[in-house]
């Protein structure tokens, strides 16, 4: 998870389309595994199914980083239709993470959402109105999880939370 996101080059670039796919395959193997494991609790011990939750954060987290890596930026910036994407799947992650209590994960997750939040911020002048009603609920979803995400960093360890609030 250091290396990722992936730093812009013309490497990168041309191969935005396999990391997409590749981002997306493990996302939804991940969401598979999440099923499976929510349909099997009661057939699996308990030491099983601990373990695959425990698993379950990084998968997401590592599919997100490379739909972040296969993002790009345009001409002029991220694309705010593909912000709209990402800040989806980069909620979705944190939400996993926080419940997984990988905060450190979350908390990396979330500086990466900033990022689209910032873009989905700004108005689009000729853009879809339904477009900017999403955006404006993704947004607001952020804060809700960041705020989740400080609240648990600061029962954790309040040296810690203090640490990672300047990071967020």
């Amino acid at each position: 998870m250091r290396g990722l996101p992936l730093q812009a080059s013309s490497t990168l670039t041309a191969k935005q389309d396999e990391l997409d796919k590749l981002g997306t395959e493990l996302w939804n193997q991940a969401t598979r595994l999440r099923r499976k494991d929510e349909s099997d609790i009661d057939a699996k011990s308990e030491d099983a199914t601990a373990h695959k939750f425990h698993i379950l954060p990084f998968l997401r987290a590592y599919a997100f980083m490379l739909l972040d890596s296969a993002g790009g930026r345009g001409p002029k910036g991220r694309q705010r239709k593909n912000c709209i994407r990402l800040i989806k799947v980069a909620l979705k992650t944190a939400r996993v993470c926080i419940e997984g209590t990988e905060l450190g994960i979350a908390t990396k997750v979330l500086e990466r959402a900033a990022d689209y939040e910032d873009v989905l911020g700004k108005r689009d002048e000729g853009g879809d109105e339904r477009d900017g009603e999403l955006a404006d609920g993704f947004r607001a979803q952020y804060f809700a999880v960041r705020t989740t995400l400080v609240s648990e960093l600061s029962d954790a360890t309040p040296l810690r939370c203090a640490i990672e609030l300047t990071y967020v």
